[in-house]
Formats: C-alpha cells, structure tokens, sequence
C-alpha cells in the first residue's frame, strides 16, 4: 500500500476513538503521521544497501519491486519486538502505547492482508516528478471509502 494509504486508515480509526473520547484530533493525526513514517525503514534500508540517499530512487524501486518489501519490522521477529516495546509503553504511557499500537499494527495488516486475499486485477500507472506510481484499483477504491468514512466522523 502506499503511504496515502496507510496515513488514511490509521486516521480513520484514529477518529474512530475520538468518537468514544479515548483520543483527540491531534492525536489521531499523530497516530496517522506514525502510521506513514513506518515506511522510512524501506528508504534507510535502500540508503545502507545502495549508499543512495535519493528518495526518487528509492521511491521507484520499491515501486518497480527491485528492492526486498519487508525488512525487519515486517518479519515476525521484528513484529514481536514492535509488540514488546507497545506492550512496555503501555505501563508508562497508555495513550502513545495505543498510538502506536494503531499506527503499527494498521501499518501491517494493510501491507499483508491484500497480499494474501486480492490479486490485484487493475492497476493505475503514471509518474509525477519523477516518482512512479503504480496503484491497483482496489486501493483508490479503499482511499475513497476511507475518505468519506472520515468525513462522516469529522462531521
């Protein structure tokens, strides 16, 4: 998924808790940033193994599929660790436990959930500065809904 993707689905149920007055505005965005900042591990990762800290390439291949999807907060060692650090954030802090809580595990079940259950049939091409896109159609689809699922609990 891209990182729109992941930004909207985190804020969807960010403000889904704001309605039930666990978080606020600002936390859910919060939650949201997080969300989409979990995929800076791809970019440092290409950065050690390529020594290019260009995000244009970086950003075309991931989307070309020349570099590795997963790196170690993906794989189930690193999803036990992430789990840890949640759970001991929790004593100290309930509130940044659950932040991150939804941030990373919304993260994850977007990346793994369509792989396992659609095959993406359709896909959008094309290119904006330099940076290739190249989305399905059940992800535009998913960020309409998304959309106005946010509208609906803003207003």
């Amino acid at each position: 998924m891209y990182p729109f993707t992941h930004f909207l689905f985190a804020f969807f149920i960010g403000e889904i808790l704001v309605k039930y007055n666990i978080f606020n505005h600002q936390i859910a965005l919060i939650t949201a940033l997080i969300a989409t900042l979990i995929d800076i591990d791809h970019f440092i990762y290409y950065g050690i193994k390529h020594k290019d800290w260009n995000l244009k390439h970086a950003w075309n291949g991931a989307v070309y599929k020349k570099e590795p999807e997963r790196t170690f907060i993906h794989h189930k060692l690193g999803f036990i660790l992430i789990t840890l650090i949640i759970i001991a954030t929790y004593f100290i802090n309930p509130i940044i436990s659950y932040i991150l809580a939804i941030a990373y595990y919304s993260h994850m079940f977007l990346d793994y959930i369509p792989q396992i259950f659609i095959t993406p049939q359709k896909t959008i091409k094309t290119k904006e500065a330099g940076f290739r896109i190249n989305i399905a159609l059940y992800e535009i689809i998913f960020i309409i809904l998304l959309i106005i699922g946010i509208i609906f609990l803003i207003l």
